[in-house]
């Protein structure tokens, strides 16, 4: 799990992006999971918490509705809190 603490006046940035693997050397979602916790909190307040569990074997990854989803659900935090703003693409 990733955590993150951050001072009520500091500004923070996060991106992840999962990828399928090199596919042209065949590991295209070649794993068995993929689990992601992120926890970001202000002056030790939990304010953002964003889980991820990709397990290959169970879902169709391939599917492209699947990976619209997965690409919607990617976090983006932008944290300014001087300005008491939050942005985030999920």
């Amino acid at each position: 799990m990733t955590q993150v603490e951050l001072d009520k006046e500091s500004e923070f940035f996060y991106s992840d992006l999962v990828t399928a693997g090199r596919i042209g050397m065949g590991e295209k979602f070649a794993f068995r999971h993929y689990r992601s916790r992120v926890c970001v909190s202000v002056d030790g307040q939990p304010v953002w918490l964003e889980q991820c569990l990709l397990e290959p074997e169970q879902m169709d990854l391939t599917n492209m509705g699947f990976l619209i989803i997965l690409r919607i659900r990617e976090p983006c935090i932008i944290m300014d809190q001087r300005k008491n703003r939050r942005n985030s693409s999920v």
